[in-house]
């Protein structure tokens, strides 16, 4: 029989390719509307019970560690969408924020960050990774979306 921390770690790794696959074959618009709730500004993480700050913590720690073993194929948004999923299932509350902003020509530097409690996936928002426009549109979406995106997404979830 498997221990639960076992089991965590199985089901991080499938979320990660899971979240990795809808990213290849979904708009960023429909990934947004998984994530939860669009807030304006990047708020404060919701407090969580004793109980549920540990589990997100076991979940953050599972998910980070199979991100980095995998590297680029797991990047930051991947991690804060196989994070979120696992922790929606355990009824944990996150947020889950999204920056970008032009890095130079057609260049862009963007970042997704996971907060539940004071547990994370991502860093702070200063870690940012530079890629191409074209590739940063074929993921989130139209150039349009591009110029509301300069700035930050956030995310919360429960819905409410």
């Amino acid at each position: 029989r498997m221990s639960d921390a076992v089991r965590l770690q199985y089901a991080a790794l499938a979320a990660l390719y899971r979240a990795r696959w809808q990213i290849a074959r979904h708009p960023f618009p429909e990934l947004a509307d998984a994530l939860g709730r669009h807030e304006p500004a990047c708020p404060a993480a919701p407090p969580l019970t004793p109980e549920q700050q540990a589990a997100a913590r076991a979940i953050c720690n599972a998910v980070t560690r199979w991100g980095r073993l995998h590297g680029p194929l797991f990047r930051c948004l991947v991690r804060c969408l196989a994070a979120a999923r696992l922790l929606q299932q355990a009824g944990i509350p996150y947020l889950v924020c999204c920056g970008a902003q032009p890095a130079s020509a057609n260049r862009l530097a963007a970042h997704a960050w996971l907060q539940a409690g004071t547990a994370a996936v991502g860093q702070n928002p200063d870690d940012r990774f530079a890629m191409s426009l074209d590739s940063f549109l074929s993921v989130f979406g139209t150039a349009t979306l591009f110029e509301s995106f300069a700035g930050f997404l956030t995310f919360t979830y429960p819905y409410d």
